[in-house]
């Protein structure tokens, strides 16, 4: 496991935003980015936790996607085609980071199966650090109702679960939507 260190001030500030981030997930409906809307519960949003396992990445085996990006709960991390890499550059907010929680940094960040020269973390317009691989920003679904579940992955043609070396997941062997380990 590898450990990378964030200022405590800063880390204090970023575990803030992070929750404030899940709150306002509860309260909307929807995906900005799916067709044909939809509203309605389909489960509540994962939650973000302050502390040192809310920092944890690992490498595991999602579905029929293979070996993608899951945080310290098991859930699905996911990047954006409309980021970029080089710079890295999120360009998910407002209602779309509402949908797409970002993964922010926290002081104690550790990943598991991941190369650590390939994290990193970048500025977001609100002054956030959030996470990177392989220059691309992070983020997970709100819609992933439980761990293991990949929902986000091909939404709107521009989603896609985040491999290991940051690049996009392939899709499910069936054709459909990837869920469970």
């Amino acid at each position: 496991m590898t450990e990378m260190k964030i200022s405590g001030s800063k880390a204090a500030a970023l575990a803030a935003i992070a929750c404030a981030a899940a709150l306002s997930a509860t309260a909307c409906g929807g995906d900005a980015y799916s067709q044909g809307g939809g509203s309605g519960d389909n489960g509540a949003p994962p939650s973000f936790q302050p502390g040192h396992e809310s920092s944890l990445m690992h490498a595991r085996q999602v579905g029929g996607l293979g070996q993608v990006i899951t945080d310290h709960e098991g859930y699905t991390l996911y990047r954006f085609d409309k980021d970029t890499a080089k710079p890295a550059k999120s360009n998910c907010a407002d209602t779309c980071a509402v949908q797409w929680p970002p993964v922010l940094a926290d002081g104690n960040f550790q990943v598991e199966g991941i190369d650590p020269a390939l994290v990193s973390t970048v500025e977001r317009a609100d002054g956030a650090q959030q996470v990177t691989v392989g220059g691309w920003p992070l983020y997970r679904f709100f819609q992933d109702a439980k761990p293991g579940e990949s929902r986000g992955h091909g939404k709107g043609g521009t989603w896609h679960a985040a491999t290991p070396d940051g690049k996009k997941a392939a899709a499910p062997a069936n054709g459909g939507t990837a869920s469970g380990y």
